[in-house]
């Protein structure tokens, strides 16, 4: 998430974006290929970028749930229609964007980001509350049985 959001500083300082980290007091574990997991994170920090307005919010979370370690990010930005939710993951798929926000890309970072993180035996979900109501993208990684 750090690195996630260190990449993306040039576009965050453009746009006055504000950005929140809020980890654990302790330290979470996971057994994961990190280079994949810093291009998800990378992924998903470099949509909410994309689809906030100038002066715009997004928060990291990183927390615990019973059987997962779970990494969150939020954006205050343009929203997914609820007809493209179930669509978001799919290959070169990009929803209408309200608000006059540039999409570029081709419509594969989220379906990549999807199967890398299936490749962990982790999960990855999509909310949104509308259009302009801001993105939520949560993903959930196996707990380890043991701490390293």
């Amino acid at each position: 998430m750090q690195h996630a959001a260190e990449t993306n500083q040039s576009e965050v300082d453009l746009k006055s974006l504000d950005v929140r980290l809020e980890l654990p007091a302790e330290p979470i574990y996971a057994f994961v290929d990190r280079e994949r997991i810093c291009q998800v994170a990378n992924n998903l920090m470099s949509n909410a970028v994309k689809f906030t307005p100038k002066g715009g919010t997004i928060v990291w979370r990183l927390f615990q749930e019973p059987g997962w370690q779970v990494m969150s990010i939020r954006d205050s930005g343009a929203g997914i229609k609820a007809a493209d939710l179930s669509q978001i993951f799919e290959i070169f798929f990009q929803g209408e964007v309200s608000g006059g926000v540039r999409q570029g890309g081709l419509g594969i970072g989220l379906p990549v980001a999807k199967n890398l993180v299936e490749l962990h035996g982790a999960t990855i979900e999509a909310r949104s509350d509308g259009e302009d109501a801001g993105a939520e993208f949560i993903v959930r990684i196996p707990a380890p049985s043991h701490k390293p």
